[in-house]
């Protein structure tokens, strides 16, 4: 058997609609407290962001190291290939550049007094 459609209470559906006069409607405050907003970063925090990716660059680009003569590809040059350079000095720059994005990240500069 069919149970007959019982009508809701008008204020319980009024209650969950919004208004014509609200709807779609942004608050006023919502898009100034969006303007208010301080950055995230500062330009310091840029700067050693920056500094930071000229480091891993330069560990990978020590990394890349010398090639085979083109010539002669049969010949393999053990020393040049297991570098020091390359095996230990250009891991270490990057990790190193690794932290500086890290510091970067995490470094809050100080507040300026006379700002106020």
């Amino acid at each position: 058997m069919k149970q007959p459609n019982k009508p809701q209470s008008t204020t319980a559906s009024a209650s969950n609609r919004p208004t014509t006069a609200t709807a779609g409607k942004p608050k006023p405050n919502a898009q100034r407290q969006i303007q208010d907003t301080p950055p995230v970063f500062e330009r310091i925090n840029y700067i050693i962001m920056a500094v930071g990716i000229l480091v891993m660059a330069l560990g990978y680009f020590l990394m890349v190291g010398g090639g085979t003569d083109p010539n002669n590809p049969n010949v393999f040059n053990a020393a040049e290939k297991y570098s020091a350079v390359r095996i230990t000095f250009s891991p270490i720059i990057i990790i190193i550049g690794i932290l500086i994005e890290i510091v970067a990240i995490m470094y809050k500069p100080k507040a300026n007094p006379q700002a106020a």
